[in-house]
């Protein structure tokens, strides 16, 4: 894939780490570039600059809702982010959690994609979550 495409950024809570290497790995599978904390900062450099040219960067920043993700605030300054810099947002349920209806969650109803579909039907879910964008 061409360097200067865009890429989705992840955003995700640490304590579900395990589950979004997983999704990842579908998302490269699939031809996406993909773009995370752990791979896509340098050892030692400062972690703020790197993920605000990330997001401003992206194509669409990937969403991986959880309750911990919903809970954290490294993920509510990056939606906010996303936000302000009018990214597409897309929502993958990582699990059955309430949606928080304040801050940065509540800024629109998001098309939401089901992890469980991942591997079966990933490439329809993300099809149809672009063409909401455009």
């Amino acid at each position: 894939m061409a360097e200067s495409q865009p890429h989705l950024f992840v955003s995700y809570a640490s304590a579900d780490r395990e589950q979004v290497e997983r999704i990842i790995a579908v998302f490269d599978a699939a031809g996406f570039r993909v773009w995370q904390d752990r791979s896509g900062i340098p050892g030692g450099a400062p972690y703020g600059p790197a993920i605000i040219g990330a997001i401003r960067a992206c194509g669409a920043l990937l969403l991986c809702g959880s309750e911990a993700s919903y809970g954290s605030r490294n993920v509510r300054q990056e939606i906010a982010l996303a936000w302000k810099h009018e990214r597409a947002i897309l929502p993958l349920l990582l699990e059955f959690a309430a949606i928080p209806e304040a801050g940065p969650f509540s800024r629109r109803r998001w098309p939401r994609l089901d992890s469980t579909s991942l591997g079966r039907s990933i490439r329809a879910d993300t099809r149809r979550a672009r063409r909401s964008y455009h």
